[in-house]
């Protein structure tokens, strides 16, 4: 059985769900409400806490 590298695959991944919370943050400034405004505040908190972990 190969062996996986955990970072490589950590990276990988984390990778995967930031990217996936930008293109939510792009689809939120088109709509412009406050409820948007926060939102897309803690989706920037989930990401740098993300990449803040190592």
């Amino acid at each position: 059985m190969k062996r996986i590298d955990d970072n490589d695959f950590f990276f990988q991944e984390r990778f995967r769900i930031a990217n996936d919370y930008i293109q939510k943050i792009v689809e939120l400034k088109r709509v412009r409400t406050p409820d948007a405004v926060q939102k897309i505040l803690d989706l920037k908190r989930i990401i740098r806490s993300l990449y803040g972990l190592y």
